[in-house]
């Protein structure tokens, strides 16, 4: 019932019409809606441009890396993996099979003491002694660059 009397009562004012005692509510209803709104933006005559835009704004590039902690350890892990991977079994190298505790079973071979196939600290493989000599031959190219003696000198 209310909504009924409410809509009977702002239709007139909705559509404009005149009644009578109305006029007063109207201009008021008008006043308080063109106080809410916000202003009308102002109209462009249509010989003028449009301002410039403003420029782009242009940043510098940034480098985005790892610290060093993150990388020192990236490097041991993959150091371990890498050692893992050449003491595994290969046929004419030989390598670990399997670790049952501190024994490690596999075949290993060593000219002093020739086969071995059971062992608790066991010679390292072919491959692990070659990584291992390209390593200190990395490493010691690292240190000819740093103290300035020149890399293409061999020692």
């Amino acid at each position: 019932m209310r909504i009924l009397s409410a809509f009977l009562l702002l239709a007139p004012i909705a559509n404009g019409a005149e009644s009578s005692g109305a006029g007063t509510i109207r201009e008021t209803l008008r006043a308080r809606i063109r106080a809410a709104a916000p202003p009308p933006p102002p109209a462009d005559p249509a010989g003028q441009a449009a301002p410039p835009a403003p420029p782009p704004i242009i940043l510098q590039p940034v480098v985005v890396a790892e610290s060093k902690l993150v990388q020192a350890a990236g490097a041991v892990i993959a150091r371990a993996e890498q050692d893992r991977r050449d003491g595994e079994f290969a046929g004419g190298d030989g390598g670990r099979i399997a670790k049952l505790g501190p024994l490690h079973l596999g075949s290993w071979f060593d000219r002093e003491s020739g086969w071995t196939f059971l062992s608790l600290n066991p010679a390292p493989t072919r491959r692990q002694t070659e990584a291992a000599a390209e390593r200190l031959r990395d490493l010691e190219g690292l240190l000819r660059i740093g103290t300035g003696k020149g890399a293409d000198r061999k020692p």
